[in-house]
């Protein structure tokens, strides 16, 4: 298990120039299975391809990962 950050356009703060500058809403931020990331990026509708190719993962669209 890895930690997981409420990382989203929410709770990040972006300079100018578009880097991160700093995390907020903290009382979100578990400690848990990485799926629940994967989980939270098709429930927020931003399940892009750059995210999974950052991932480094593929987009398990099957039954098994739907009900986890």
């Amino acid at each position: 298990y890895i930690p997981f950050l409420d990382v989203w356009t929410q709770t990040t703060l972006i300079d100018e120039n578009n880097d991160v500058m700093d995390l907020v809403d903290w009382d979100r931020a578990v400690w848990s299975n990485p799926e629940i990331e994967f989980a939270a990026l098709d429930y927020c509708g931003i399940s892009e391809p750059a995210i999974w190719e950052g991932y480094e993962k593929k987009h398990d669209t099957s039954q098994e990962a739907r009900i986890r």
